[in-house]
């Protein structure tokens, strides 16, 4: 009786979703394999009690956060193929589920899928992606779980995603805008103020560089160095035809 104890609390969610995290632990330390023996074991596990309780919503959760940390694990590898394939089964469980978890929830989900498809070169259909993540963070404005720091995750990923498509304009305005929400809420010197101080430097150097035709990464990579470059070399027509 006590080893059917303890392998009912080995196969409970909440031990599941501590497998899952200890496998995406594993993941960030660059330990893939043992990362993908933990988290198949409880994908596959899982799979099987789903069928077996058929409509526990609790077994579709950890199903659908086993996937997840799959396909990061996938994306992790530079396997994007497989990924999108993991991310396209676990989706339309995260978008059914946007009545019982929260909007920040559903929008990670979403925002995760949209950069699998960013990283395989899919761009128009990762904006899209990330625009309707983005629409699901502004829905918590006024709520507890309201967080500007979401939104600069929206913003940033939509700065990279519009850059891909050499829509540079937008870029900038989507990495300034994150940039802002980020000095908002984090010191100077925190990594993600860093990161989107570069993604600036890096859209504003070819605004500049697409404006005066010079070379492309003439200027420093520094956001600071490049707000310093020669702005006299752009005539006035050019500027009339762009903005900040």
């Amino acid at each position: 009786a006590g080893s059917d104890v303890v392998a009912g609390l080995l196969s409970s969610p909440k031990a599941s979703l501590a497998r899952i995290r200890r496998g995406s632990c594993l993941r960030e330390l660059g330990q893939y394999d043992e990362a993908e023996e933990e988290i198949e074991k409880c994908k596959i596990e899982t799979e099987k009690i789903r069928k077996d309780n058929s409509g526990d919503v609790g077994d579709d959760d950890v199903y659908l956060e086993a996937l997840a940390a799959l396909a990061t694990l996938r994306q992790a590898q530079s396997k994007y193929s497989e990924a999108r394939m993991l991310y396209e089964e676990a989706l339309p469980t995260a978008r059914a589920e946007q009545g019982r978890h929260s909007a920040l929830w559903v929008a990670g989900h979403i925002a995760r899928y949209a950069e699998i498809l960013r990283k395989s070169g899919e761009f128009a259909l990762a904006e899209e992606h990330h625009r309707e993540a983005l629409d699901l963070r502004l829905s918590t404005v006024g709520q507890e779980e309201f967080s500007e720091l979401e939104f600069s995750v929206s913003h940033t990923q939509l700065g990279c995603t519009m850059f891909a498509q050499g829509k540079v304009k937008e870029a900038l305005e989507h990495h300034q805008k994150a940039l802002s929400q980020r000095f908002n809420n984090l010191e100077f010197s925190h990594a993600l103020v860093s990161e989107s101080l570069n993604y600036c430097a890096e859209a504003l150097n070819d605004t500049i560089c697409w404006l005066t035709h010079c070379q492309r990464g003439l200027y420093s990579s520094s956001y600071v160095d490049t707000l310093q470059c020669p702005f006299s070399a752009l005539n006035e027509r050019s500027w009339s035809n762009f903005s900040f």
